[in-house]
């Protein structure tokens, strides 16, 4: 059996420590965030930025790898924006843009028509139950095209998965648990705003964001050339 996931695991304690710690600290969302709250959000996303760097003369696809950097490198400004609720706006085209760089890296494919059918369905499902929630027309418009992005990412990412042999890059794995968690995170971002605010709902978000940032960051891990 290999050694490199379990040396790859390891390697994310800097990150398994922060994001601990910062759940742990602010399980709850903070209304007032200040300097101290924006580093200790953003921390957990900048050490797998520099856990993908630090893999970069390792891998056989540095293209793949780079596109990932540049996805939490976003991301975490996209983290930093998103504390003050005037640039909500902006931190949701930041995140449009790295959904759009984790799309671009898993591919077209295989296109894969069934995951495709099943994802529209439940995209469809989504629409429907929280659109009425969203009283502005402009943010409707801008988060209906948001989450299309959100589930074509994680419609390519799980379509990576070869489900027709005995055999699996556990990287495409963790690539497409990553995805389903993101999207899983935002969901319920949109619920707990627009819908019904959630007691824990803060505690949900980060620590499925988190994981799913960590589950995209480990699929740069003996990740095969993508095609």
């Amino acid at each position: 059996m290999s050694m490199e996931p379990i040396l790859g695991i390891a390697k994310f304690f800097p990150f398994f420590l922060s994001s601990s710690f910062f759940l742990i600290i602010y399980p709850r969302r903070y209304t007032q965030p200040n300097s101290i709250y924006i580093i200790f959000k953003c921390i957990p996303i900048l050490s797998l930025a520099l856990f993908v760097l630090f893999n970069l003369k390792k891998t056989e696809n540095p293209d793949y790898l780079i596109r990932i950097f540049f996805g939490l490198v976003i991301s975490a400004i996209a983290d930093a924006v998103i504390c003050s609720e005037k640039y909500f706006l902006v931190a949701v085209g930041l995140f449009a843009l790295v959904h759009i760089i984790y799309l671009s890296s898993f591919g077209f494919r295989p296109f894969r028509l069934r995951i495709f059918l099943i994802i529209a369905l439940i995209e469809t499902c989504c629409f429907f139950y929280l659109i009425p929630f969203i009283k502005n027309y402009l943010l409707k418009y801008i988060l209906t095209r948001y989450v299309t992005l959100l589930f074509m990412m994680i419609w390519r990412s799980i379509s990576q998965i070869n489900f027709y042999t005995g055999y699996n890059d556990w990287s495409k794995i963790s690539g497409a648990l990553g995805s389903i968690l993101f999207g899983i995170s935002d969901i319920t971002l949109c619920y707990s705003m627009y819908a019904q605010n959630l007691e824990f709902g803060n505690l949900i978000i980060m620590s499925t964001y988190y994981y799913a940032q960590a589950g995209i960051a480990f699929s740069v891990l003996s990740s095969k050339e993508k095609v």
